[in-house]
């Protein structure tokens, strides 16, 4: 789906739903939007914010000719535990695929769910950016001294630090 996110051109949500992990999720983008979709695209009515993967959307970026800054899991968090690693492993993998035409910024709440995942080869051009604060990163400062924990290289910054 096409974005107004000013970091991305496109938005990928084979994965969609999660479920609070720090005070930085009180006020999450990605819940409210579920609720008011609850029932209608691929949204449960009953729990609209549940972990749900979209097999009909695992494909969608194959569609995409023109390169893309592709935002994958907007609407949820791919390392959220309750998405198989089979899964987690078929979006990567299609991500790796199509590595010569888009790029794909993986954004997560959970960074060591994420680094455990991430071993061997995976796309030369991801984004892996977390979204944290000093609930899961363990630091008292700016989300700028968590880096070193995490990336050994600087980082692209996008969107904030809240």
């Amino acid at each position: 789906m096409p974005s107004k996110i000013e970091w991305t051109d496109e938005t990928w949500n084979p994965v969609t739903g999660c479920t609070p992990i720090s005070p930085g999720c009180d006020h999450c983008y990605a819940e409210r939007m579920a609720k008011r979709l609850a029932g209608r695209y691929g949204y449960p009515k009953d729990e609209p914010f549940k972990v749900t993967c979209h097999e009909d959307k695992m494909n969608e970026p194959f569609g995409w000719k023109k390169p893309k800054r592709v935002f994958v899991c907007s609407m949820g968090d791919l390392f959220h535990p309750d998405v198989e690693p089979w899964q987690q492993y078929r979006i990567f993998k299609n991500a790796y695929d199509l590595r010569n035409r888009h790029t794909f910024i993986f954004l997560t709440k959970r960074p060591i769910r994420m680094l455990r995942f991430i071993t061997g080869s995976f796309p030369p051009n991801p984004f892996l950016p977390m979204s944290g604060n000093s609930t899961l990163t363990g630091f008292t400062g700016s989300s700028s001294e968590a880096r070193p924990a995490l990336e050994p290289d600087p980082c692209t910054r996008i969107g904030s630090d809240r």
